[in-house]
């Protein structure tokens, strides 16, 4: 792990352009300095082994793309599918799995998500959509509770709101001629 630092540490010198000292180096690593030396004159990484390891996902390969070619399957869905097939083994995590597929070029249809269709926008005076609420409760600050009614109306031209209030559920309510209008 010591061989990563130094690497990161040789790395920064050579974004700002300075030649680092060898044997100080050298000395808070416990290394010498030819060796520090190498590593700055090499340049690039130093091999931990790491990336000549198989995967966690190799072994699983052929499910994989069975599970792939599903309509509507995502990365999630088979990564959360092979967690539980596994069971107790242990299994990389979702972002290794997101690596693993990019490396591999497994291609997902992002789940079948539906094309968007454009938006209906209706002549003025055809549509009006409604709805009617009953026994809605509020809270004043001082703990007071309102019950009421409210009929809503939208235009499906302007999109311009009216709504009704009413504390009874009956057609000759004299509050229900008190209205609220509101547009957007």
């Amino acid at each position: 792990m010591e061989e990563r630092n130094i690497m990161g540490e040789l790395n920064m010198y050579r974004q700002l352009g300075l030649k680092p000292n060898f044997s100080e180096i050298g000395r808070r690593y416990g290394l010498d300095r030819h060796t520090v030396a190498r590593y700055w004159n090499e340049g690039g990484d130093v091999d931990d082994g790491r990336c000549n390891r198989p995967s966690g996902f190799d072994a699983h390969r052929t499910l994989i793309a069975e599970k792939t070619a599903m309509p509507g399957a995502t990365k999630k869905t088979v990564h959360e599918y092979l967690l539980h097939q596994c069971g107790e083994r242990r299994m990389p995590g979702y972002n290794a799995f997101t690596h693993y597929c990019r490396r591999h070029d497994i291609a997902f249809d992002g789940g079948g998500r539906p094309e968007p269709h454009p938006r209906y926008e209706t002549p003025p005076g055809r549509q009006l959509q409604f709805d009617w609420k009953e026994d809605l409760r509020m809270t004043s600050r001082r703990g007071e509770a309102f019950e009421f009614n409210v009929f809503s109306a939208t235009l499906g031209c302007s999109r311009m709101h009216r709504f009704v209030y009413s504390t009874k559920e009956t057609r000759k309510d004299p509050a229900s001629r008190k209205c609220v209008q509101y547009s957007n």
